[in-house]
């Protein structure tokens, strides 16, 4: 009995081992897949089928420093895309691709030519280079190629879109993709092809919103930006009513910077947030002051941006800034642009109904310039409108449009504006 018992436990430890074998293996077969996997998709894109963004940025970089050959970097987009996945559905889309990635690969010499996906619908192709008229003949042959192969799949036009930078020799790859890259964001027909070739022009702009980006911060701790105040009077009694706050930049190198030359980019990547709270503390500083010192006071406008408003935790920010320096709250008027009122979710209209309790004003700019202002009117119970100049151009129908204007007037005085 007792020999019997050894052989049957003998025998479940020998199965046990050898399950624990086959786990073994099944898990070591799994992580060389999982790691294969993970080599060849950091070499090959298996959608489009090209090579990976990273392994492009390398060969790229490795070509370039050896070569003294020309080259171009074409930033390439396919406009409107998300309509080709939305209709015919994400397999189809992702077939289209493979096929722009097969078009690709048999238009290139792939020894010293290389292209990849590099996100979603946007591909980058590095090309040699002689001249223009040769570039351009190249590229709409490829187009026709791609344009009559995707046809196959849907119905649907397919617009792509090229930003081009002819590179120097031995130039960064890095920072050719930069500018292939701004050069694409100039194509804006929606309908058409574009290849738009990088100039100097938009290298100034790189270089200012490289400049801005890195020294905005420092600019903010510095205080080199300062509010010049456009005042506004009462065209009968010529008495100042009240002012706008406008942001401008005392920059140490450059002198005065006016807002169209850094706050498009401030809205760009983010940082214009910061600029309007910044431009709330100078105001009130500056309000405070005339207070103690028994200058005049009028309430003052400040423009907050459209992505401000959506801070959920805007009203106790703005509440920190006003409250240390004790001024009354009606001084303090936050404007926003009639497209952000017609745009604005449920959400900002309870905000700005937050502001307005807690005894701030609210002022609609550039009303007449949308679609829906007397709906904008109806949800936004505003203190000021301010008409765009718009209504003031000289037309030829002069009686109309003062027919207009006092239509307007007379309606924001009946709502108690």
């Amino acid at each position: 009995m007792q020999l019997l018992f050894f052989v049957l436990v003998t025998l479940q430890a020998h199965h046990v081992i050898i399950a624990i074998l086959a786990i073994l293996v099944i898990v070591v077969s799994l992580f060389y897949f999982s790691r294969n996997r993970l080599i060849q998709s950091l070499k090959v894109d298996e959608i489009s089928h090209l090579m990976s963004f990273t392994r492009f940025m390398q060969k790229a970089d490795k070509l370039l420093t050896k070569t003294n050959e020309r080259y171009v970097l074409i930033s390439v987009n396919m406009v409107r895309f998300r309509y080709i996945n939305y209709l015919y559905g994400p397999e189809i889309g992702n077939k289209i691709l493979g096929l722009f990635g097969a078009t690709v690969l048999s238009s290139i010499d792939k020894k010293k030519e290389y292209a990849t996906r590099q996100a979603s619908d946007r591909f980058l192709v590095l090309l040699r280079y002689r001249h223009n008229e040769d570039f351009e003949i190249t590229m709409a042959n490829f187009y026709k190629k791609f344009e009559v192969a995707a046809k196959t799949y849907c119905s649907f036009e397919i617009i792509i879109h090229c930003g081009v930078y002819v590179m120097k020799k031995n130039e960064n790859i890095h920072r050719a993709l930069e500018k292939a890259t701004h050069a694409l964001s100039y194509a804006d027909d929606y309908y058409q092809p574009q290849f738009v070739f990088y100039t100097h022009t938009m290298n100034e702009e790189i270089e200012q919103a490289r400049m801005i980006d890195q020294e905005f911060s420092t600019a903010l701790k510095e205080r080199q930006f300062a509010a010049y105040y456009q005042p506004k009077v009462d065209i009968v009694s010529g008495l100042v009513l009240g002012a706008e706050a406008l942001v401008r930049w005392h920059h140490p190198i450059k002198g005065l910077l006016t807002p169209g030359q850094f706050l498009p980019r401030l809205e760009k990547n983010g940082m214009i947030k910061q600029i309007d709270l910044y431009m709330l503390d100078t105001v009130c500083q500056d309000i405070r002051r005339n207070l103690d010192e028994g200058r005049l006071v009028v309430p003052v406008s400040i423009n907050f941006s459209a992505t401000q408003l959506y801070d959920q935790d805007l009203l106790r920010k703005i509440k920190d800034i006003i409250e240390p320096y004790q001024i009354p709250h009606y001084l303090i008027e936050i404007e926003i642009t009639e497209g952000v009122a017609v745009k604005a979710t449920h959400e900002v209209k309870n905000l700005l109904r937050d502001l307005k309790a807690y005894g701030l004003r609210i002022c609609i700019d550039d009303f007449g310039t949308g679609y829906s202002s007397l709906a904008v009117l109806c949800d936004i119970d505003a203190d000021v409108l301010k008409l765009d100049r718009s209504f003031l151009d000289k037309n030829d129908n002069l009686e109309r449009q003062r027919a207009v204007l006092r239509a307007t007037v007379d309606l924001a005085k009946d709502i108690g504006m």
